[in-house]
């Protein structure tokens, strides 16, 4: 931690970068977790994530804690899925996929994975906003509760069930139209 303080310039942005780490650090380690399931590797990606937002903290100064959770998460996922995808291709560790992103029941999108015309879906997902995309791979690629994913993100649990309700239905309707 002190070393990323050394980054940061001014007195009153050492303090609000040090509550910031000590609010969201637990919460940013926990995701890195769920995706790498070591935690030397977690810690890593986490305090590089730190690191990174210390160099450039004069562009986040000023943002709510809960836009800087959300960055974090975002910055967490796209380090661990890079150095997963490092890992896939010097086959250091195997990657588990999960067929089932969005639940067992018949319907259009179990169709399309089935016929395997994932570009379909891969489109879909990627026309979703970032906070919609975290729900979704929270709740369904690390099968967190609604509980869960409410208390990472800061968002109700009668939210979360509303939102994944609607990302599935928009998924659906995007599907079912290719």
């Amino acid at each position: 931690m002190i070393e990323l303080l050394l980054l940061i310039e001014t007195p009153e942005d050492k303090i609000k970068f040090e509550k910031l780490y000590k609010n969201i650090h637990r919460r940013l380690l926990y995701v890195a977790l769920k995706f790498l399931h070591n935690q030397q590797d977690a810690e890593d990606i986490v305090h590089d994530v730190f690191a990174k937002i210390a160099k450039d903290y004069p562009k986040y100064r000023g943002k709510p804690e809960k836009e800087m959770l959300s960055l974090g998460f975002v910055m967490v996922r796209n380090a661990s899925i890079n150095l997963i995808r490092a890992r896939e291709r010097h086959k250091e560790t195997p990657i588990e996929i999960k067929d089932d992103l969005l639940g067992t029941e018949a319907d259009p999108l179990e169709d399309v994975l089935k016929e395997e015309n994932v570009e379909v879906l891969n489109q879909a997902l990627t026309d979703l906003n970032e906070e919609d995309k975290n729900i979704l791979v929270l709740r369904y690629y690390h099968s967190m509760s609604y509980k869960e994913i409410g208390k990472l993100l800061g968002l109700k649990v009668k939210t979360i069930d509303m939102r994944l309700y609607r990302i599935k239905k928009r998924l659906r309707e995007v599907i079912s139209y290719e």
